[in-house]
């Protein structure tokens, strides 16, 4: 594994509760949370066993964009450390 990969899956002194402080991503995930406890009793068991797998393929599709757009940040971001060393 790459480490930036490491450093983003959290095998090298990560940055824990990155979005803690973000107001907007906790209003999301309080509106997630009302959406699925309005959803749940109207669900079978095999719908709910649907939504549980389409959830879990989301999450693991947000973790490799995240990951991906991260060390595409952390790369322009040291490009821009070297261009700024460079002279001209």
């Amino acid at each position: 594994m790459k480490i930036l990969e490491n450093l983003w899956y959290g095998n090298i002194n990560p940055v824990e509760n990155y979005l803690t402080d973000n107001k907007q991503f906790s209003q999301l995930s309080k509106q997630v949370v009302q959406d699925e406890e309005e959803l749940f009793p109207l669900l079978s068991d095999k719908a709910m066993k649907a939504y549980e797998q389409l959830a879990e393929s989301r999450s693991i599709r947000a973790q490799v964009s995240e990951c991906e757009a991260f060390t595409a940040g952390f790369r322009l971001g040291v490009r821009m450390m070297l261009e700024i060393t460079e002279k001209t």
